[in-house]
C-alpha cells in the first residue's frame, strides 16, 4: 500500500523532532523531563511554556526549543499526558503569540480534600 501525502508529512515531522532532540543539550533534556514530571502532578492542563519559561529563567537553554516536542510526545506515548484539542497563544516573546497546544495531565492529583 502506497503511503499518502499525509503519512509522508507525519514521517518527516517525526524525523525532524527526533533530529532536534538528538542535538539538544543533554542537561537540558533531563531538566525538561524533570520539569514535565513536576508539572503533571501539579497542573491539570499545561503548555510547553510551563516547561520552557522556568528552564530559561534558570539559565537552562538548548539550541532549539522545538526539542520540547520530543519530551512531550515521549510522555504521551508513556500515557503520562495527552494532547487536547485546545490551543492558546504562546507567552514567549520569541514566538510572537503563535498558537501552542494545551496538554492534559493524566497524573494530576487535583486539590486535596484534607482527608
Amino acid at each position: 500500500m502506497q503511503s499518502s501525502i499525509f503519512d509522508q508529512a507525519e514521517q518527516k515531522k517525526t524525523l525532524g523532532v527526533e533530529l532536534v532532540f538528538r542535538h539538544a543539550n543533554s542537561e537540558w533534556k533531563q531538566a525538561a523531563a524533570d520539569k514535565l514530571l513536576e508539572i503533571i502532578e501539579l497542573k491539570q492542563t499545561f503548555t510547553s511554556d510551563d516547561i520552557l519559561i522556568p528552564l530559561e529563567r534558570a539559565g537552562m537553554v538548548t539550541g532549539d526549543n522545538r526539542a520540547i516536542a520530543a519530551v512531550l510526545l515521549s510522555a504521551a506515548r508513556l500515557k503520562l499526558i495527552r494532547a487536547s484539542d485546545r490551543f492558546v497563544n504562546c507567552r514567549r516573546k520569541s514566538r510572537h503569540n503563535a498558537p501552542i497546544r494545551v496538554w492534559e495531565s493524566l497524573r494530576y492529583k487535583g486539590a486535596s480534600d484534607g482527608v
